[in-house]
């Protein structure tokens, strides 16, 4: 079509060229002859940052089209194009791929935060796209393509709230950003601050534990269950299991009476006000980057980032479950009771957070032009230190009960006669990556060049966790590498009147990763348009996942009195709960089939109609242990430990391989835009007819 235009074109100016000499050159025929022959060229210039090949932009932004979606930065855009960059061909419904002016960047960040009014336009294209730039074909692509100039300070602040009240969330960011002729630097700066929302604040209430534990306190027999004690059942009238403790018992010993009052009635504390339903937090980001240009116009970026944040989340109150005997002054019972109760004076248990997250990257890539190639080299380093109060210490307490110390008041004050125990730990991740990327045309076809793209990519991840509590230290140290070597050809097969345009790509990788060993994935795909306004396609992707660091190599923790819901005996248990990692893990083999079909039935980009296809199979998926449920017992009874009375007792919910997963996807929906009125100025310059959006 461009050809045919170009060709016009030309033919119109030569008319009009030989028509104005017609009208002003002599009549005489041997004159004409004489004359020099006018010249005429026309050349055409690639506009900046448009990405070539056979897969072309679905929807192209324009500046307007960008401005009515009242973003305020690039994060905001992406979100706000949420549902036109989704891909049903991933393993999770993850952000696109990321380009900047039609080249592959170090990631999302270096630009998340510049101002949407630096953008020319915005493209976005298909999963089979993003093979030219390194990426997989599980992930739509958006390029954002920026002005030449550009300069702008930023403020910006807000506060969140919610209409219930409870909580809110101040936010302000700094910025500036300026572009000179393709060179960048940006500097940013961002503040936020949540306070904490407790759950008395939603007005939630928490069922009645067991133990049946509160601030004052409850008795029960050491049995749950059983009679407390018959001559407490001959006072009450009737079988006593449970009685809250009289309010008095906190100045002196209580009789055997003064329990009559709260028989089978024990007391309950609401822990609303002790538990967070969001945690206090504070984070502060820093955000640095410079782009220049170098010999032979080869582009240098360098970015930077580091956040810091602590939060404090409240987990409830300790609690104390203490065993009196008939010997100790403050019983009068006949046998040994169990007192469960709520340790408040050190206020509520406390879950505290710091984190660190630290990211660099250096980008060098070549000039725009037939052949390309893009080194990054980028790090990251991250850090959790978090500090847990996991419950009251009453081993020293008890010694002293069971001692029949006359000066401990079980009914009293208990937060001094006992300790916190406290659990901590501390992660830190190193992360580093280099990846060498090359867009080479090989051969010359009717159609156009087949294109090839390749890339060298070496990543590895080295995390080291420390977790220590009263049990003592549990250490792990984990380490990947991952080298990946991947290969794609795209191929226009024709491009003729009459037939339309059709093109195939073909890409294949191989992994091989340090702790699991070697996997590969390769697909294939065509598109074919027979006109303007129909275009097909269709793709094959088969490819080998492999669980990751943690699913295979997290230390091997068992908590103790972890509450399950047993869906077998319908009964809350208390069990052992083993999680961390298992090594015998597999890994998973998905393979993707897609058919995308899109209509412009008048011609142009303003009516859009978008249909989608994916179906996907996955041979032993890799999952996080699902909710115990009686067909997960029957499908990994292994992981299920009952007692001689069926009482679930153990659950091991470490990650398991299920057998197979099906999904299948159909998205579809129709674009319509139309401009109103004629924009001031009319379309920048250099700019295209836009694809526009939004989407309905």
């Amino acid at each position: 079509m461009s050809r045919t235009l170009l060709l016009v074109g030309a033919a119109a100016v030569a008319f009009i060229s030989f028509a104005r000499a017609q009208e002003t050159a002599p009549a005489d025929a041997d004159t004409l002859v004489s004359d020099a022959v006018e010249q005429i060229v026309i050349q055409g210039v690639r506009r900046r940052g448009v990405v070539t090949g056979a897969y072309q932009p679905e929807i192209t932004y324009d500046e307007e089209d960008v401005a009515s979606l009242g973003a305020s930065s690039f994060a905001d855009i992406l979100e706000a194009l949420a549902p036109q960059t989704g891909s049903g061909r991933g393993r999770s419904d993850g952000p696109p791929a990321v380009l900047l002016n039609g080249r592959r960047i170090a990631g999302f960040r270096e630009l998340r935060n510049y101002p949407p009014e630096s953008i020319q336009r915005v493209e976005i294209l298909s999963e089979d796209a993003a093979l030219r730039f390194g990426f997989r074909a599980d992930q739509r692509v958006i390029n954002f393509i920026l002005k030449d100039s550009f300069s702008a300070y930023t403020v910006e602040a807000e506060v969140n709230a919610p209409t219930e009240g409870g909580r809110s969330t101040p936010e302000i960011e700094l910025g500036r950003l300026a572009i000179n002729d393709g060179r960048r630097f940006n500097l940013d700066f961002r503040y936020t601050t949540s306070s904490e929302l407790l759950e008395s604040e939603r007005d939630l209430r928490t069922e009645a534990p067991s133990p049946p534990y509160s601030l004052i306190g409850n008795i029960t027999a050491p049995t749950i269950g059983d009679e407390i004690d018959p001559a407490l059942s001959a006072l009450a009238g009737f079988t006593t299991t449970v009685a809250a403790v009289p309010e008095t018992a906190a100045g002196g010993a209580p009789v055997i009476a003064d329990f009559v009052a709260g028989a089978n009635d024990p007391r309950f504390t609401d822990l609303g006000a002790f538990r967070t339903l969001a945690p206090e937090s504070d984070e502060v980001e820093f955000g640095a980057g410079y782009n220049l240009i170098g010999p032979g116009d080869i582009a240098i970026t360098l970015s930077g980032e580091a956040t810091l944040g602590e939060q404090t989340a409240l987990l409830g109150l300790p609690t104390a479950s203490l065993t009196l005997d008939p010997s100790n002054p403050f019983s009068d019972f006949s046998a040994p009771v169990a007192l469960h109760r709520y340790v408040a004076g050190g206020g509520a248990l406390r879950q505290e957070t710091d984190s660190l997250d630290a990211e660099s990257a250096i980008t060098i890539a070549s000039a725009p032009g037939v052949w390309t190639w893009t080194i990054i080299n980028e790090a990251s380093f991250a850090t959790r230190d978090r500090e847990t109060e996991t419950g009251f210490e009453a081993s020293a307490l008890q010694t002293l009960l069971d001692a029949g110390d006359a000066t401990t008041n079980p009914f009293g004050s208990l937060s001094e006669l006992g300790t916190i125990d406290t659990q901590t730990s501390e992660t830190r991740t190193l992360s580093t990556g280099h990846t060498a990327l090359a867009t080479i045309p090989l051969l010359a076809l009717p159609g156009g060049d087949l294109a090839s793209s390749w890339k060298l990519e070496y990543r590895t991840t080295d995390q080291q966790t420390d977790v220590r509590d009263a049990s003592g230290l549990t250490s792990a140290s984990l380490y990947r590498g991952r080298a990946t070597a991947q290969a794609s050809f795209e191929a226009p097969i024709y491009d003729a009147e009459g037939w339309g345009s059709l093109a195939a790509n073909l890409n294949g990788a191989i992994d091989d990763y340090s702790d699991f060993g070697t996997l590969s994935t390769w697909g294939a795909g065509l598109v074919w348009s027979p006109n303007d306004i129909v275009r097909l396609s269709t793709s094959y992707n088969r490819e080998e996942g492999a669980p990751s660091i943690g699913q295979l190599g997290d230390p091997v923790i068992v908590t103790p009195n972890v509450r399950v819901f047993d869906f077998t005996t319908g009964d809350t248990a208390l069990v052992d709960r083993t999680t961390g990692g298992a090594d015998d893990l597999r890994a998973d083999d998905r393979q993707v089939v897609n058919i995308g079909l899109r209509l412009t039935p008048l011609g142009d980009d303003d009516v859009a109609l978008i249909a989608d296809y994916t179906e996907t199979r996955t041979d032993d998926p890799i999952s996080g242990f699902p909710t115990p449920t009686a067909e997960i017992e029957g499908a990994f009874p292994s992981r299920f430990t009952r007692d001689i009375n069926g009482d679930l007792i153990a659950l091991d919910a470490r990650p398991i391989n299920f057998a197979q997963s099906e999904r299948r996807q159909l998205r579809w929906g129709i674009n319509l835009s139309k401009r109103l009125r004629a924009s001031r100025g009319g379309r920048p310059s250099g700019a295209p007819p836009a694809r526009r959006g939004p989407s309905a």
